[in-house]
């Protein structure tokens, strides 16, 4: 038994190891994804590179908190790192929807919050068309009456995506 557990494992690692040897950026592929985090949605992108991914991500939030509903189209340019991890940097300008109803069966208070915002972050390419990402925000600038300009080490965010 013991034999037949160190062969399986063995057989994964030596697959997994074989599998990675060969990932690198995608170029020229489209892809879907969902992250979590500072942003919870999903995401369309297109690598038009193996160094520059554009793409979109779409949200949203309910429950205690305001009902929201946000778009944010980017941009991220990876960095020089190994075949399989990667370094980069990502900019997006976001349109955010917020709706509140203080009391049950009240009208509803709703606003548009916009800004840019800029994340950093690496990439790790399990193979050519599957990609794990992390990233914090670095930059939030907002374009609305209220909002406040963030720099520093924010929210954290992670995220699969798929290139096919």
């Amino acid at each position: 038994m013991k034999t037949l557990a160190l062969s399986l494992f063995a057989a994964a690692a030596l697959t997994v190891g074989v599998t990675t040897a060969s990932a690198q950026s995608p170029d020229q592929q489209f892809g879907l994804g969902v992250q979590a985090g500072s942003v919870n949605g999903a995401n369309v992108a297109y690598a038009l590179s193996p160094s520059i991914h554009l793409g979109a991500t779409v949200g949203l939030a309910v429950g205690d908190v305001p009902t929201t509903i946000m778009f944010a189209p980017y941009g991220k340019f990876i960095l020089k790192g190994t075949k399989e991890f990667k370094p980069f940097v990502l900019g997006q300008f976001y349109v955010q929807r917020m709706s509140t109803q203080a009391v049950p069966g009240s009208p509803s208070v709703s606003s548009t919050n916009t800004g840019l915002a800029f994340h950093g972050g690496a990439e790790w390419f399990a193979t050519p068309n599957l990609g794990i990402y992390g990233m914090v925000g670095v930059v939030d600038i907002p374009f609305y009456d209220g909002g406040q300009l963030a720099v520093g080490v924010l929210s954290p965010t992670i995220g699969v995506e798929w290139f096919f």
